[in-house]
């Protein structure tokens, strides 16, 4: 990755962007997660809720 060519004002728009994509889909999995838990009849000892 040639970091050097890009300006920092773009390199951090685009750490921004990423990082609300990964809140976006940190959340829509932690929902499909805990639907799965709901639905399905398994132990959540080894999960940290």
């Amino acid at each position: 990755m040639a970091v050097s060519s890009i300006p920092i004002s773009s390199l951090s728009n685009t750490i921004s962007y990423y990082s609300k994509v990964e809140s976006d889909a940190a959340s829509r999995i932690n929902r499909a997660f805990s639907y799965i838990c709901r639905s399905k009849p398994f132990k959540r000892t080894h999960w940290r809720a």
